[in-house]
């Protein structure tokens, strides 16, 4: 977590020299000062968490840069990087005030439909399912609650169930010995449609939590599960 926070550091800093009308050598300026910091001040194998960070700053505190940013990521910077910037993207999204209405829930429908590119769709929902899944895994009723309301919608691609995947392992790595962590990969629900969702977007997740983590932790590639990617291949 240290890692994620010098990112958001960088971040806050580095993006208040830019505006929506900045030319693309000014961004690219000063995305490569923001990369090149993460790489000099991360140990290794954790640089991913870093990086991510600078979506989440830009979703929540420069949303007007997310246009300028993501355009110069896609032309001058490698497709990973531009991952980790949109899966903070999805973190961010879950923090946002105008997220925070009880009664209208999260916008997933048009989470798609606005993200650009594939990149941005399956990060985003990959990184807003990172978001739910740690504020919320004390309390796995409200997890079943997401799932018997959007299970539907959100069982047809694996992005939401990699963002609970990854961290998963996220959590474990850093609260291994969490009782709370069992309790909530083992929850069952008592409705037959709410658990087979369940089971498929939020338990399956869990049932491979030590072995990835214990392979990509071994590999030094813990901060790689910052961002949409297959964690089986990670792992082996």
């Amino acid at each position: 977590m240290l890692h994620a926070g010098i990112g958001l550091s960088f971040a806050e800093r580095l993006l208040k020299e830019l505006r929506p009308n900045s030319s693309m050598g000014e961004a690219r300026g000063v995305l490569e000062r923001f990369v090149d910091l993460c790489r000099r001040n991360s140990r290794d194998g954790y640089v991913g968490c870093g990086l991510e960070s600078l979506g989440l700053v830009t979703r929540a505190f420069q949303q007007q840069l997310l246009t300028l940013v993501d355009r110069c990521l896609g032309e001058h910077f490698d497709e990973e990087i531009l991952g980790f910037f949109w899966h903070g993207v999805g973190r961010g999204t879950y923090f946002s005030p105008e997220n925070f209405v009880p009664c209208c829930g999260l916008p997933w429908k048009k989470l798609a439909h606005d993200a650009p590119h594939e990149t941005a769709k399956q990060n985003t929902f990959a990184g807003l399912a990172w978001a739910i899944t740690l504020v919320n895994m004390r309390q796995p009723v409200i997890m079943e609650a997401l799932a018997r309301q959007e299970g539907d919608h959100l069982s047809q691609t694996d992005w939401f169930a990699n963002g609970v995947g990854s961290s998963m392992i996220m959590r474990y790595d850093t609260t291994p010995g969490a009782r709370f962590i069992d309790a909530y990969c083992h929850h069952q629900s008592a409705d037959a449609k709410t658990l087979g969702l369940w089971n498929k977007l939020l338990k399956a997740p869990c049932d491979n939590l030590t072995r990835y983590h214990a392979a990509i932790k071994r590999a030094r590639r813990l901060g790689e599960v910052f961002r949409y990617q297959s964690l089986q291949k990670l792992a082996t």
